[in-house]
């Protein structure tokens, strides 16, 4: 059955097939428990990221003489003045990119309410009031 001249699905050995096919399901079973939890994982992840991250500055202010409760303290003032700036600069391009949808979602409200009031036939039967500018 180990002919070195046949084709290669004649020369795998059932083992060798029986162990190909246990590590496929394993690896399926693997993705699909990391899909299970991947809310769980992805917090996890993203918290030993933050603290690798926020490690260094604390080692090197340690270093520089600084106490180990002073250090942890003007890094943890640090990233949270850097996340609220970061949220600040966000905030406003989001506002100012959400103007003008805003704005003209307004102006077809009015619109549609001027054309209402005004009535579509006869626009002199039915005035409407005066901020609507329509009569």
């Amino acid at each position: 059955m180990n002919d070195s001249n046949g084709p290669a699905w004649q020369r795998l050995s059932h083992s060798a097939l029986l162990r190909f096919l246990l590590l496929l399901a394993s690896g399926w079973g693997v993705v699909k428990v990391i899909d299970y939890f991947r809310a769980v994982l992805t917090l996890f992840i993203a918290a030993a990221m933050l603290a690798v991250l926020l490690d260094l500055p604390v080692r090197r202010l340690v270093r520089l003489g600084c106490g180990r409760g002073l250090a942890i303290l003007l890094t943890v003032l640090g990233a949270i003045g850097v996340a609220s700036l970061f949220v600040r600069v966000l905030g406003i391009q989001l506002i100012s990119q959400c103007r003008f949808p805003i704005n003209r979602c307004h102006q077809r409200v009015v619109t549609a309410a001027s054309e209402r009031a005004c009535g579509a036939a006869n626009p002199k039967t039915v005035c409407a009031p005066p901020y609507l500018g329509c009569c």
